[in-house]
C-alpha cells in the first residue's frame, strides 16, 4: 500500500473510532474524556475520614415540663438553682465547689421517671457507671470510633448496650434521681429530694484527661433541619423559666459568643 493510500486508510480508522474512545496515533491509552455530563450511575465515595454525628434532639422534650411548678418546689430553698443550665453558665461556689466553674455540658431538670432520648443517631461506643451510681451513656459515629463523643450523662434504667445502633429522638434511660442518690442524707426530709425531681446533661466530648468540652448548639454541630426545633425549644424553655421566676434576667449573658452558647471556647471537665 503506498503511503497516500495507507494515511487515507489510518485517517478512516480513527474516525471511526473516535466514538468508543479507541486512540489513534499512539500506542498507550486515550486521555480521558472531558465531557461534563455525570453518568446517571455515579454515586459519592464513602469518606475514608471519621464523620460526627450532628445533633438532632435534646434529651428531653422541653414543651412538655411544666417549669412553674418546678420552679415553686425548688427555688424557695435553691435560690441560684435553674431547671436549664446553659453550656457555659457559671456555677458558683458552694459547700462542695470551693470555686466559681463554668458548666462544661448543658443541665435539664425533669420531673422524675422522665425519660431520655438519643440526641444523635449512631451507635453506643460506652456505659460507664458514675461515681453518683448513676450512668452515662456515649454514642459515636461507628463501633471502635476514636471520637468525639456525644454523651447523655446521669441517667438511670437504659435500655441500651454498647454496640446497639441508636437514632436520635429513641428512648434510652431516664432521669436521674442524682441529688437523692448521692452525697445526701435524710432523703426523706431532704427538700430537694422532696422536690421529685431528676436531671440529665449532654455533652460533647473530645479527647484528652479531663475531656474537652465543646457547646453542642455551635451551628456547625447541628443539624440543618433539626436547628429551629431545638433552638426554638430552648428558647421557649429560659422565656418560662424567667417566666415562673418572675425575673427576666436569669438568662441575660451580656456576651453570648451565639444565640444559644455563652462561649464558643471548650471548656474542661
Amino acid at each position: 500500500m503506498n503511503t497516500n493510500r495507507r494515511l487515507s486508510f489510518v485517517a478512516v480508522l480513527c474516525a471511526a473510532a473516535a466514538s468508543v474512545m479507541i486512540a489513534c496515533g499512539g500506542s498507550g491509552p486515550s486521555a480521558p474524556s472531558t465531557a461534563t455530563t455525570t453518568p446517571a450511575s455515579t454515586t459519592t465515595p464513602t469518606p475514608t475520614t471519621l464523620s460526627m454525628p450532628l445533633l438532632e434532639s435534646l434529651p428531653v422534650n422541653l414543651a412538655t415540663l411544666d417549669y412553674a411548678a418546678m420552679v415553686a418546689k425548688r427555688s424557695a430553698f435553691d435560690s441560684e438553682w435553674l431547671p436549664l443550665g446553659d453550656f457555659g453558665f457559671i456555677i458558683p461556689a458552694s459547700s462542695v465547689r470551693p470555686n466559681p466553674q463554668a458548666n462544661p455540658q448543658p443541665t435539664f431538670y425533669a420531673p422524675l421517671g422522665t425519660p431520655v432520648v438519643a440526641i444523635v443517631s449512631g451507635v453506643v461506643t460506652s456505659i460507664t457507671t458514675l461515681y453518683s451510681s448513676d450512668f452515662s451513656v456515649m454514642v459515636g459515629a461507628s463501633a471502635g470510633s476514636s471520637g468525639p463523643f456525644w454523651e447523655m450523662e446521669h441517667v438511670i434504667n437504659v435500655r441500651v448496650r454498647v454496640g446497639d445502633t441508636v437514632v436520635a429522638g429513641q428512648t434510652i434511660a431516664d432521669v436521674s434521681n442524682y441529688e437523692c442518690a448521692w452525697g445526701r442524707n435524710n432523703l426523706a426530709t431532704d427538700p430537694i429530694c422532696l422536690s421529685r425531681l431528676g436531671l440529665v446533661e449532654m455533652g460533647l466530648l473530645y479527647g484528652g484527661t479531663p475531656p474537652e468540652h465543646r457547646c453542642p448548639f455551635d451551628l456547625d454541630v447541628v443539624a440543618p433541619s433539626k436547628k429551629d426545633a431545638i433552638f426554638g425549644q430552648l428558647d421557649s424553655a429560659r422565656a418560662r423559666i424567667e417566666a415562673a421566676f418572675g425575673d427576666t434576667s436569669k438568662y441575660n449573658e451580656v456576651s453570648r459568643a451565639s444565640s444559644q452558647c455563652i462561649t464558643l471556647a471548650r471548656i474542661l471537665g
